[in-house]
């Protein structure tokens, strides 16, 4: 059973797209397609302002997009968290750091813009694509879950991707500009997964994602 003290899937999703996939504490972008196969990709975490052991709700008002990195060092803390990015936008706090935005933050911004809520579960599938990828590289035994575990939940992911999709008839990602228009090998496996039917599919991919992901990983 789902604690009240967590987001569900829906907010979460919302939150992604109100806040561009971009973490509203330091400004990575979060949206997992862009970096293709690297072994260094960062997910989205949904995190309470006002924390839930001192009394924070689980409502979007009381919600940002972080990055797990961020949402795992804010925690619990009093102090409240400084905001450089709000709704996709730069805060004060962020022009007193920096006298602008980047051109290539700007331009993620903005292309941002265009997600849809169905495209939070399309990430989270290729979150759980390359821990399956990670799981192959790290070696059998390493983590308690293995590639099965992940492929399965990657399909799951997708599946609920697709019914969004279909139902509410979004554009696709390549014309809404959220998919590269020249797509590396490893950028065009993970837009394939799309196209998965089956958990055996999905396992085949991260197999071939593995040479790109190692050659990454240094």
């Amino acid at each position: 059973m789902t604690r009240v003290s967590n987001f569900t899937d829906s907010q979460k999703a919302q939150l992604y797209v109100r806040d561009r996939a971009t973490c509203v504490y330091s400004g990575e972008k979060l949206w997992i397609l862009d970096s293709g196969a690297s072994p260094y990709f960062t997910i989205d975490w949904a995190d309470h302002v006002f924390p839930v052991a001192r009394g924070g709700q689980s409502t979007l008002e009381n919600g940002v997009c972080a990055s797990w990195y961020h949402n795992k060092e804010k925690r619990d803390k009093t102090e409240a968290p400084v905001l450089l990015f709000y709704e996709g936008v730069a805060t004060k706090s962020y022009y007193k750091l920096h006298k602008s935005i980047p051109r290539k933050v700007a331009r993620d911004l903005a292309r941002f813009g265009k997600l849809h809520h169905s495209d939070w579960y399309f990430n989270r599938a290729l979150f759980r694509l390359l821990l399956g990828v990670n799981y192959l590289h790290n070696g059998v035994g390493v983590r308690s879950r293995g590639d099965l575990y992940y492929a399965a939940a990657t399909l799951k992911a997708i599946d609920k991707w697709r019914k969004i999709v279909s139902r509410e008839m979004v554009d696709t990602l390549e014309a809404r500009g959220l998919a590269p228009k020249e797509p590396s090998p490893d950028q065009e496996l993970l837009l394939n997964v799309r196209e998965a039917s089956s958990i055996r599919e999905i396992q085949n991919t991260m197999k071939k994602l593995l040479p790109m992901f190692a050659a990454m990983a240094g």
